[in-house]
């Protein structure tokens, strides 16, 4: 049984399956938690989870790079590394989407639909 196991499981990783499965475990479990804080849940970790998110108030800066993050990862389909990181920066449909290509002065061109990150490093100062 041991070597069916170990034949599932490489098999499982090799396709990507295992990676992508850890990663939607990890953003549930995270989305399950802020659900379970906003419901009320209190124990002395969510209090102190509750710090940890105070904490993450961010600048404008942050929020660029984290924009810049996220069209990378919807750019190449990685779609449950954006989910988690989503939840860990506390970034929800709400929240308000900042306009990268304005604020680092670069034109939005409608014919590249590739990342603004590329263009950032190709940039030569």
């Amino acid at each position: 049984m041991d070597n069916l196991s170990q034949a599932v499981k490489q098999v499982l990783e090799e396709k990507g399956v295992l990676s992508e499965l850890k990663a939607k475990i990890r953003a549930e479990i995270f989305e399950s938690l802020q659900i379970g804080k906003e419901l009320g849940v209190d124990d002395k970790e969510n209090q102190e989870n509750d710090i940890k998110m105070n904490r993450l108030k961010w600048n404008k800066q942050e929020l660029v790079i984290n924009e810049l993050i996220k069209e990378y990862m919807v750019f190449h389909g990685l779609q449950h590394s954006l989910s988690v990181f989503s939840s860990e920066t506390n970034h929800t449909n709400k929240t308000k989407k900042v306009d990268i290509h304005n604020e680092l002065g670069y034109t939005k061109d409608d014919k590249n639909s590739s990342p603004l990150i590329y263009d950032i490093a190709q940039t030569k100062p």
